[in-house]
């Protein structure tokens, strides 16, 4: 907004719009060292893209707590994905997604959280092995 300051208009301030919607129906899918995330972006016109954060122990709470893990342009309704590689299995991740229009405002966080697991172990890679002689081990 502008505003007379001795003798002069002088710009006093920006007005911004409100903020975009939060995502929708964020969820986490664990995998080895991985974890796919997917959402869906809000409906709103001024909505541009989505900002993901990480942080251990607890949710990132705005969009600069935490480490940037995308930062997605989209479209507005749309669904989106991503993949977060190299991570620690057994490590508990917490995610905070914020949708954002092209200015500084950030919808409220949708939150999720993910442990990914090691690969499964296969029946076929168990060795079944013979009792050592004298070994009641089994024995019927």
């Amino acid at each position: 907004w502008e505003g007379l300051l001795a003798g002069s208009y002088t710009i006093l301030g920006q007005l911004y719009g409100a903020a975009p919607d939060p995502v929708q129906n964020f969820t986490a899918t664990n995998g080895d060292t991985q974890v796919q995330l997917a959402w869906q972006n809000p409906g709103d016109v001024h909505f541009t893209g989505t900002m993901i954060r990480v942080k251990g122990g607890s949710f990132p709470t705005s969009a600069t707590d935490g480490t940037l893990v995308v930062d997605k342009a989209g479209a507005p309704g749309a669904s989106d994905m991503f993949v977060h590689t190299g991570l620690t299995n057994w490590t508990t991740y917490y995610y905070s997604a914020f949708a954002h229009d092209n200015g500084v405002n950030f919808s409220p966080a949708a939150q999720v959280l993910a442990t990914p697991p090691p690969p499964a172990f296969s029946n076929k890679s168990l060795t079944r092995r013979k009792p050592l002689a004298g070994s009641t081990v089994g024995a019927r």
